[in-house]
């Protein structure tokens, strides 16, 4: 008897590949090097870069969140504090008192600083 084996057929048409033989170069979006630009991509361009612009910018100045800065400061307040001969109570967080803050009575009005070295007996 004969062992089972698999049949191996070749098929009756050969397989092509590739793209069939045109000879028209490959662009993107089948524009070529000599299209026009439209009048809206000049517009689109400019938003672009402006919105790279706002974000380098914008993400340069955001604000230090990290809680090894926060702890950092917090301990090199607390040393001050300590040489200088204060008491330095645990839950108070003192790296906070000493920066100013800004408080404004209405719209309109000018910002005032209150803490943070602020002396009101000048007046």
């Amino acid at each position: 008897t004969r062992a089972a084996r698999p049949v191996l057929r070749r098929p009756a048409v050969p397989r092509r590949t590739g793209s069939g033989g045109h000879d028209q170069p490959a662009t993107l979006f089948g524009e070529g090097p000599d299209t026009e630009p439209e009048g809206w991509e000049g517009i689109v361009y400019t938003a672009y870069i402006a919105t790279g612009i706002l974000l380098v910018v914008g993400l340069s100045y955001k604000p230090n969140t990290s809680l090894e800065d926060w702890a950092y400061w917090e301990a090199l307040e607390r040393l001050k504090r300590i040489e200088a001969g204060e008491e330095v109570k645990f839950g108070v967080h003192y790296s906070q008192m000493t920066a100013p803050t800004f408080t404004k009575e209405g719209i309109g009005a000018l910002p005032e600083m209150e803490g943070g070295g602020d002396d009101e007996d000048d007046e």
